[in-house]
């Protein structure tokens, strides 16, 4: 995001810039910008909450989720979470 309160962006990245409003929550991000793929490689543990994962559901007939951090404890979310709150595979 250009023009970012806090963190800004490298030189780099500016060329792939958006204008868009100042969103804190991954949660907003995912209702606000209607991601397709959500790609977990920080290590952060449940990063992927369920709100989360219901609002990628909402937006997608299919969404593309990444949980891939290891070890599996810093995994932004488990497998089974992934299918069963996007209700992509309702037989779990």
């Amino acid at each position: 995001m250009q023009n970012r309160k806090s963190g800004g962006i490298s030189h780099e990245k500016a060329f792939y810039a958006k204008d868009f409003e100042d969103i804190r929550s991954l949660e907003d991000v995912c209702d606000k910008v209607k991601p397709t793929a959500a790609i977990g490689a920080a290590a952060v543990g449940g990063a992927f909450t369920e709100p989360f994962l219901r609002t990628m559901a909402a937006n997608n007939e299919r969404p593309i989720i990444f949980a891939l951090s290891n070890p599996t404890d810093k995994a932004e979310c488990t497998a089974e979470q992934a299918y069963r709150l996007t209700e992509v595979c309702t037989t779990l």
